[in-house]
């Protein structure tokens, strides 16, 4: 069991952390996009994958993670395991809140014409700002379960 729980697990950050680094190619080139209608797209096709691949996965990793604590007996007082739920937290709120939420407002704006392509470019900056913080906190967390620092 903690072998296959160990497997769905990290499968799961896998693409988590997969769908956070697809967003390199994709935010910046939408970004210098003349086409409102076209970055709105990306938006939206961005807000669908979230919902449909990427927050179940982030939901599986913290679900199979306590289950290889209590499988592993491995107890939650660990500065490693402690890290990896803290940071799935913050990682959630960056994601979820911070990312997640001004690109839903950005694509709003776009679709009703109610920005213009300089702000819009601006938005789509401070979203990978966000992005590169949240990979920064995810990164932390799997050298936490590699190295399991005291």
């Amino acid at each position: 069991m903690y072998n296959f729980l160990k497997f769905v697990h990290i499968v799961s950050i896998i693409i988590w952390i997969g769908g956070l680094t697809h967003a390199f190619p994709v935010e910046p080139s939408g970004g210098r996009l003349r086409q409102a209608g076209t970055r709105a797209g990306l938006g939206e096709q961005g807000g669908a994958l979230s919902m449909i691949v990427f927050m179940p996965a982030v939901v599986l990793t913290l679900i199979t993670g306590i289950g290889l604590v209590q499988v592993g007996r491995l107890g939650f007082g660990q500065i490693w395991i402690l890290w990896g739920i803290i940071g799935t937290i913050v990682s959630f709120i960056v994601g979820g809140v911070l990312t997640g939420g001004t690109a839903r407002k950005l694509g709003q704006q776009l679709a009703r014409g109610e920005i213009d392509a300089a702000r819009a470019a601006a938005v789509q900056r401070r979203i990978m700002v966000f992005v590169i913080l949240n990979l920064l906190v995810l990164f932390s967390i799997v050298w936490a379960m590699v190295t399991k620092p005291a």
